[in-house]
C-alpha cells in the first residue's frame, strides 16, 4: 500500500511505504497521531492505526544504526546539558570569589588608610616634638654660654630647670619615637598583608577562570558533537526516504513489466 502523510501545514508528502513510515516513528520524525492518507482508496487515519499490532521493522542493520545513534544523541545531549550546568555552577563560583576578593580589598585598603592617618598623626607630633627638643637646646646653649659669662648662682639653677625641661623633652621625644617606629612596622606589615591577599585573590581568580574556561570549551565540544550526531540523523533519515522511493519505483516497474492475460476463444463447459 501506499501512504501519504498530511505535514502541519495540510500539504501531503509521499508517497511512502509502510516500512518507511514505521522507521521514521522509531526515529521520531513522526508521531503516533500523524495523520497519512491510502493513495489508492483516499482512506484517511493515524499512523499508529496504520501500524496495528505490525513489528516495526526496518532490517537488521537500520535498528542497529538507529540504535545507536539514538543512544549516542541522548548520551550527547546529556553531557551537553552536565557541562552546561558546571559552566554555569563555576561561573557563579567565580563571581562570587570575585565580589569576596573585592570586599576583602577594600576592608584591607580601609585598615591600611587607617594606619595611614595614624602614622601621618604621629609623624605630625614626632615633628612637633622635634622642634621643641631644637628649641630647648638651643636655650640650653645659650643658657650654658650665659654661665659662662656671668659666674654667678642664678644662672645655675636656670640652668637646672632647663636641665629638666630639656630630660623630659628627651624622655617625650623618645616615647614618640617609640610610637612612630611602631606604627611604621604596623603599615609595613599591613602593606604586605595587603599584596598577599591581593596575590591569593588574583590566584584564586584564575583558577576558577581556567575551570570555567575549561568547562566552556568541554560544553563546546558537546554541542558540537551533538550537532554531528543530529546531522547524520537527518542523512539517515533521507536514505529511508530515498530508499523508500527506490522501493516504489521498483514495484511499479514490477507491476508493469508483468504479461497480461491471453485473449482468445473462450470454452463453454458442459455437463455430459
Amino acid at each position: 500500500m501506499d501512504w501519504m502523510v498530511r505535514l502541519p501545514d495540510g500539504t501531503l508528502y509521499g508517497p511512502l511505504h509502510l516500512q518507511a513510515l514505521q522507521v521514521l516513528a522509531r526515529s521520531g520524525e513522526l508521531t503516533a497521531d500523524t495523520e497519512i492518507m491510502d493513495r489508492k482508496t483516499s482512506r484517511t487515519t493515524t499512523l499508529q492505526q496504520a501500524l496495528g499490532g505490525l513489528a516495526t521493522e526496518a532490517g537488521p542493520e537500520a535498528d542497529d544504526l538507529t540504535a545507536t545513534l539514538q543512544a549516542s544523541w541522548k548520551d550527547l545531549a546529556q553531557s551537553r546539558d552536565f557541562y552546561g550546568h558546571e559552566a554555569r555552577k563555576w561561573k557563579n563560583l567565580y563571581e562570587q570569589e570575585r565580589e569576596r576578593a573585592a570586599q576583602k580589598e577594600q576592608e584591607l585598603m580601609r585598615q591600611l588608610e587607617e594606619l595611614h592617618e595614624n602614622e601621618l598623626g604621629a609623624c605630625i607630633r614626632l615633628e612637633q616634638a622635634e622642634r621643641e627638643l631644637a628649641r630647648l637646646s638651643e636655650d640650653y646653649r645659650r643658657l650654658e654660654e650665659e654661665m659662662e659669662g656671668t659666674g654667678g648662682a642664678d644662672p645655675t639653677a636656670r640652668a637646672m630647670t632647663w636641665m629638666k625641661s630639656y630630660n623630659d623633652l628627651s624622655r617625650r621625644y623618645d616615647a614618640l619615637m617609640s610610637q612612630f617606629t611602631a606604627k611604621s612596622l604596623e603599615v609595613q606589615e599591613a602593606r604586605e598583608a595587603c599584596v598577599r591577599a591581593e596575590e591569593e585573590a588574583k590566584q584564586s581568580l584564575r583558577q576558577m577562570e581556567t575551570v570555567a574556561q575549561r568547562e566552556k570549551e568541554e560544553a563546546h565540544l558537546a554541542r558540537k558533537r551533538l550537532a554531528e550526531v543530529e546531522d547524520a540523523h537527518l542523512q539517515l533519515v533521507k536514505s529511508y526516504r530515498e530508499l523508500n522511493d527506490r522501493y516504489i519505483r521498483a514495484r511499479e516497474q514490477a507491476v508493469q513489466g508483468q504479461p497480461t492475460a491471453p485473449t482468445g476463444p473462450r470454452i463453454k463447459l458442459t455437463r455430459s
